[in-house]
């Protein structure tokens, strides 16, 4: 009777290991199913972030179409599975699959574990113009502010803000800003300060042309000048690093002649040749980012001004880097204007009569040196407006060409 006793109970001790033991190995396979299956899901997440990380840089019509909806051209393939993305064109009206009309686009990615297990994920994103300068004037001068404005009363620069078709009266939505504005002085490798640059621009704009530098009414001086700080060197400088990768045109010391830009533009874009290069400089319809690398540690030491000489008309981003930009004979720019560098300045001269120069948007001058010439010379004939619609151009200017955060707009698992 005991052996019986103890066989049975055996028998039960054995079935109720065995039991466990199976209760286990089920558990440890529905553990490994579900995280293959996590591991998909996780891989497409990543291919999403890598798509939006990739879309920021590139045009949106260049997704589209030379991408034909595969964004990485195939799948990447990670320790433990892959990923593959494919780009599509939203509803946006234009009939063109692979073309972008909105800045929306759609993005799917598809995530395989490392034994072929699939999830899908599917995200709406829209790219939007990447942030722009604030100047705080229609001229807006940096680090050092040496100037000389000759005795014209046909020099005007106005701080209101001038829409694209405004000819009498400014109509822009934007506060004034001051039709001169000196920033950070000294705040560089300059020992200059503030008061003696503002004592000196006040001396060079002669009682007769008071009334032609308006903006910001600063209690202090008769005419439209003041000091503001909200922009920095670094911002400037961090702004242009971001632009000239995305730069329409860049132009080297060994592109542009001793004679610099010249002629006449012409057709849509504003095209003229420079040297042995064909250069458009846009337009509104379509504005461009034009960027000259004048900067000597990168063109053999040679030192060259870029030169605008002849009836000249652009739009969007120009930059001169490293170098003196000096503006002669008929040149109109819509959009931004920005020189920056050590030691370096900017001249609008216009000749009288026809050869006036003309700027709608915003002028900036960036002098991280320390030497005696000036940073910017008004001469002749000049027109500047401040224009919050023209600087906008420099912006899309910056989004046509593929510079722009991507925002995540919807997400779903298919």
């Amino acid at each position: 009777m005991v052996i019986l006793l103890s066989v049975v109970m055996l028998s039960a001790l054995s079935t109720i290991g065995l039991s466990g033991v199976m209760s286990a190995s089920t558990n440890i396979d529905i553990s490994r199913n579900e995280r293959i299956a996590v591991q998909g899901f996780y891989n497409a997440e990543g291919g999403i972030e890598h798509a939006k990380a990739y879309l920021s840089t590139i045009n949106l019509d260049t997704a589209l179409s030379t991408h034909s909806g595969d964004l990485f051209n195939g799948p990447i393939t990670l320790a433990h599975g892959s990923y593959h993305v494919a780009v599509t064109d939203n509803d946006d009206g234009d009939g063109d699959t692979a073309a972008d009309a909105d800045n929306i686009i759609v993005a799917t990615a598809t995530g395989a574990s490392g034994t072929g297990e699939t999830s899908t994920l599917q995200v709406i994103v829209q790219k939007t113009p990447p942030g722009a300068l604030t100047p705080p004037g229609a001229i807006s001068v940096v680090g050092e502010g040496d100037t000389s404005i000759a005795a014209s009363n046909n020099i005007t620069v106005d701080g209101r803000d001038w829409t694209l078709t405004d000819t009498t009266n400014p109509t822009g939505p934007e506060t004034d800003k001051y039709a001169i504005a000196l920033s950070n002085i000294g705040a560089g490798a300059s020992n200059q300060t503030a008061a003696a640059a503002m004592s000196d621009l006040d001396s060079d704009i002669s009682s007769n042309q008071e009334a032609n530098f308006v903006g910001i009414d600063n209690p202090s001086y008769d005419e439209s000048i003041g000091v503001d700080d909200g922009m920095t060197s670094a911002e400037i400088q961090a702004f242009v690093d971001m632009a000239k990768t995305a730069a329409n045109t860049t132009l080297m010391v060994a592109d542009v002649p001793n004679n610099g830009v010249s002629g006449n533009t012409s057709g849509a874009n504003n095209c003229l040749t420079v040297g042995a290069n064909n250069v458009c400089l846009g337009s509104p319809a379509n504005p461009m980012i034009t960027y000259f690398n004048m900067k000597l540690a990168e063109n053999g030491n040679v030192d060259r001004q870029v030169k605008f000489n002849g009836n000249i008309e652009g739009a969007g981003l120009l930059i001169v880097e490293g170098n003196d930009l000096l503006l002669k004979g008929r040149v109109s720019w819509t959009g931004m204007i920005i020189t920056l560098g050590v030691n370096v300045g900017a001249g609008m001269m216009g000749g009288g009569g026809s050869n006036t120069q003309n700027m709608l948007g915003a002028f900036i001058v960036d002098d991280q040196g320390t030497d005696n010439g000036n940073e910017l010379v008004l001469n002749g004939s000049v027109t500047a407006q401040y224009s919050s619609e023209a600087i906008e151009l420099a912006r899309t200017a910056l989004l046509n060409n593929g510079v722009g955060p991507i925002t995540q707009v919807s997400w779903r698992q298919l």
